[in-house]
Parts: structure tokens; sequence; C-alpha cells
């Protein structure tokens, strides 16, 4: 599948100028959006604009130092390349010190410009699909299970079913595999006004051997309780009486 071309919003007031730069732009396989002014611009450029934005300094109404200061305040990463007269190149050198990705002075090479809209266009790629990540990263975060993979998804999946179950859980497995951090987020996902009103019983949620997650605290001895509960077999688990010879043993080396 191919990318599609990169987008760059052009601004200026000079239709021969505008006109000029959007041809060699769109030769360069640039997808090229024209504006006359700056307003109009503005109002077409959201945060979420995935091109760059390459404009005229001195404009009638809005400037492009104004668009620029306009468009940074929305987002500080959208790249702006400002045009410039020789006059203005100390104001374009201020705009680069505040956040502008970079300024030409007319008359401009056509190379420069393909060169500072090509680097403007890759790093504007690059944050749009880092924040991408980020945005996955947060979601999942915020889930609890970090990972896409199938056994993931169905974990997800799971977590409210178990939640919403009225039974005792055990969770087994290798050490390091999450137990316990499933346990924490089962027990999350229990409401206690569903079962009963306030104060109703949660699922007792075992994350491994000997262990129960209730909350954000573990309780040992939970199997054992749980087998006196009947929870686990059928029949208690009696405890083993020592004989009256090894308790006088102990009381012996006690003196």
């Amino acid at each position: 599948m191919t990318e599609p071309d990169p987008l760059v919003a052009l601004v200026d007031d000079d239709e021969d100028m505008r006109a000029a730069t959007a041809q060699l732009l769109t030769v360069h396989g640039f997808t090229v959006q024209c504006f006359p002014e700056a307003t109009s611009a503005l109002a077409a450029i959201d945060p979420d604009f995935t091109g760059v934005v390459v404009t005229d300094v001195r404009m009638p109404g809005m400037s492009g130092i104004e668009l620029f200061r306009t468009l940074y305040e929305r987002d500080p990463e959208l790249p702006v390349v400002l045009i410039t007269g020789h006059g203005d190149v100390e104001m374009a050198v201020d705009a680069i010190k505040a956040g502008a990705w970079d300024f030409l002075s007319k008359p401009f090479d056509p190379e420069a410009l393909l060169a500072a809209t090509t680097r403007a266009a890759k790093a504007r790629a690059l944050t749009l699909e880092n924040r991408q990540l980020r945005a996955a990263t947060e979601a999942q975060v915020a889930n609890g299970l970090i990972g896409d993979t199938p056994v993931m998804q169905r974990l997800r999946t799971m977590i409210p079913m178990l939640a919403d179950a009225a039974l005792d859980l055990v969770i087994e497995g290798e050490t390091g595999t999450g137990k316990e951090h499933f346990a924490r987020l089962v027990h999350r996902a229990c409401d206690p006004r569903a079962a009963g009103g306030k104060g109703s019983r949660r699922p007792h949620v075992m994350g491994g051997a000997g262990r129960r997650a209730s909350g954000d605290r573990h309780r040992r001895g939970a199997c054992r309780s749980l087998r006196r509960r009947g929870g686990i077999g059928r029949r208690a688990v009696p405890r083993r009486r020592r004989s009256d010879a090894a308790r006088a043993a102990d009381r012996c080396r006690r003196r």
C-alpha cells in the first residue's frame, strides 16, 4: 500500500507567486492546498492537520507571523515555513526562535523550499505516528493490559465476565506472568452494587499458589481457607496432630 503524498497548506496573497509555488510543490510529489489569506487557512487547519504550512509573511489582514503564532498555540509541533522579504529577516529569525520550522528569503531557491518542506513533512508524519502510538498505549494502560495479541485481547474480554461471575477463581501460571495483576483487574472490575448493595462480597481471586488477591492486598492461606469452605475439593483437609512423644521432645529442647 502506497503512502499518500505529503500535504502542504500554501498561504500567499500574491496569486502568481501562489500558483508558481503550488506548481513547484505538486510536480515534486506534494498535495497542495492554496489559501489567498491567513484567515481562510486558519479555518481549514485544525490540530489534526496531517501536513505542513508554507506561508508568506507580508499579507493584508493577518500576517504570516500572526498565523504562525496562532497555529503554534493550537499545535506546537506543526511545522510552519515562512517566506519573507529582505526587510522581514529579523522578524523571521525571531519566529524561528519561537518555534517556526524554517524561513526563506525572497527570491528563494526552489531547491531550498523543496528541502525545507520535505524535512518538515517527514517530521510531521513522525509526530502524528508517535501520537497514535502514545494514544493506543495509554488506552491499553487504562484498561490494565498492554498488548494487541489474540491472547491479550481474550484476557480483556474475560475480565468483565469473571468479575460478574459468582464463583471463586483460581489463577495459575509461572512466576512473573502477571497472575496477581490480573487478579487486581478482576477485583477492580467488580461492582459491589451489582451483587446486592453496599458491602457485598467480591469474588475471591487467587493470584498464585497459596496467595489470594483481595483488592490490592494479598493474604496467605487462601487455598487452605477455600478447602475449609469446600471451595476446592469436597472434604475439608484436617491438620495432622503431633504425637505426645514429639511434644515432650520439644519441651526438653526449650529447657
